[in-house]
């Protein structure tokens, strides 16, 4: 089963590439934040529409009214009733999440986030900041998906590399669930001592095979290269095993 994230990347997108098409990106982001923030707010609301037993046409006709309600562009009606039929209105945070991802990179934003288990000292924040972690993200995240595009590029298995920074997603192509792409990946790099993790397409078809790279910000320009080199190899070893099969 796909993760969270994965299928809220995979709406996300969706609606990134159609208000984008329409010059709508700023007033839909705005409007998807409203509605993730009245589902917070509304507890009998949010639980309406995760109950299973309440038929989908039910919850569409529901999101039409409440998007009416806000005046909501055609947009946000269309995607809202949309999640709401799918079941899919408890990710509407990821989303939105993955939706503003979208926007940083298309606008040459970075945000960096930097989580502990424990609360950092001012010492050890000043610290960290003059590393120039993120600085070095920026400069080297272009070339670091230049270089995984092009190690991937030939394989049939690929249907599409993005990312922004250091967090590298590879989609795979529509392949029969028995097949188990992710889990061939997931192995297949293993072997190669590499470590990353792929999501399961899901029957909505709004989420395929996905895998996820994500090196360290400490990680040096070799380790990124054998990254990318080890990567290319275990997939190339996936796609010979699906062809013999």
């Amino acid at each position: 089963m796909a993760s969270v994230a994965g299928v809220a990347r995979s709406y996300a997108k969706a609606l990134f590439e159609l208000a984008r098409e329409r010059n709508e990106l700023e007033a839909v982001s705005r409007e998807v934040e409203s509605l993730a923030a009245l589902l917070r707010d509304e507890a009998e609301l949010r639980a309406f529409f995760a109950r299973p037993w309440i038929a989908a046409a039910t919850k569409r006709a529901a999101a039409a009214e409440i998007a009416t309600r806000l005046q909501l562009s055609k947009l946000a009606r269309d995607f809202l009733t949309l999640l709401a039929a799918q079941g899919r209105t408890t990710h509407l945070d990821a989303i939105v999440a993955a939706f503003q991802d979208l926007r940083d990179v298309a606008a040459g934003r970075v945000r960096a986030r930097v989580r502990a288990t424990v609360v950092l000292s001012d010492a050890e924040r000043t610290a960290l900041a003059g590393r120039g972690l993120v600085q070095r993200v920026r400069e080297r995240g272009p070339r670091l998906l230049a270089d995984l595009r092009s190690a991937v590029e030939d394989n049939r298995l690929v249907a599409e590399v993005r990312g922004r920074g250091f967090l590298l997603g590879v989609s795979l192509v529509d392949l029969p669930d028995e097949m188990h792409a992710d889990e061939r990946v997931e192995d297949a790099a293993l072997n190669h001592g590499l470590l990353v993790s792929a999501t399961h397409s899901t029957a909505d078809g709004y989420a395929g095979d996905e895998v996820l790279l994500a090196p360290a910000f400490t990680s040096t320009d070799e380790e990124l290269e054998m990254m990318v080199l080890r990567f290319g190899q275990a997939l190339a070893d996936v796609a010979r095993s699906l062809a013999q099969g």
